[in-house]
């Protein structure tokens, strides 16, 4: 009898002590996760009252359309892709970009360059994609014309403007053979990619450095 009781004691024992240690650690994760909270609003409180700072001039792309192989092409079917996309870049180029905010969140840009400026950056970024994009699904309709010459000054824009898609090297690299053009490829590629998309483009430029030796 007195060892049944004290078995349930022990048991009951043991049961308050998991359910208090279970209270404790969701007491504890709470209370964390409050902090957290704090934290954010917080930080949020301070970028959304943060003083407006224009970005400074050398912050912005300046794209230099004389570089560019602007063709004037026959008024015909065949060329009618190439001309869009040349069109594209000659509307987009005039406009305000800045490419080195990629990455930022909103609330590191207001913290930047201030809460009233969020709008502005994020159509200055928006501008640089789609200039970027542009130059892409040009040097890819010169590519299907057979004028790889200009596709690759095309592309070898893209890669000056900072293009951090790796469409660009990759397509470059599948239109050169110099073994010297791809290897300066390749530590260029190296300086702007990163994570994945670096190592599958490295790879890639190694096998057509292979090709070639």
């Amino acid at each position: 009898m007195f060892s049944t009781m004290l078995m349930f004691i022990c048991i009951a024992f043991g049961a308050s002590m998991i359910v208090y240690l279970l209270c404790f650690k969701t007491r504890k994760r709470n209370l964390r996760q409050e902090d957290l909270y704090r934290e954010f609003l917080d930080a949020e409180h301070h970028a959304n009252f943060s003083r407006k700072k224009d970005p400074d001039p050398e912050e912005y792309l300046k794209i230099d359309p004389h570089t560019l192989p602007i063709r004037n092409y026959p008024d015909e079917p065949t060329y009618a892709r190439v001309v869009a996309r040349q069109n594209n870049i000659l509307n987009v180029a005039s406009l305000p970009m800045i490419y080195n905010i990629r990455g930022m969140s909103n609330r590191e840009l207001k913290l930047k360059y201030g809460a009233a400026n969020l709008d502005r950056m994020v159509t200055y970024e928006e501008n640089y994609d789609r200039f970027i994009h542009h130059l892409l699904e040009w040097a890819t309709a010169l590519t299907a014309l057979g004028n790889t010459a200009d596709a690759c000054t095309v592309l070898k824009a893209a890669i000056e403007y900072h293009c951090d898609r790796s469409q660009a090297y990759t397509m470059l690299a599948g239109l050169i053979s110099d073994r010297g053009e791809l290897d300066a490829l390749r530590k260029k590629a190296q300086s702007i990619l990163s994570g994945s998309a670096a190592e599958r483009t490295l790879a890639y430029i190694d096998m057509k450095v292979g090709e070639i030796t």
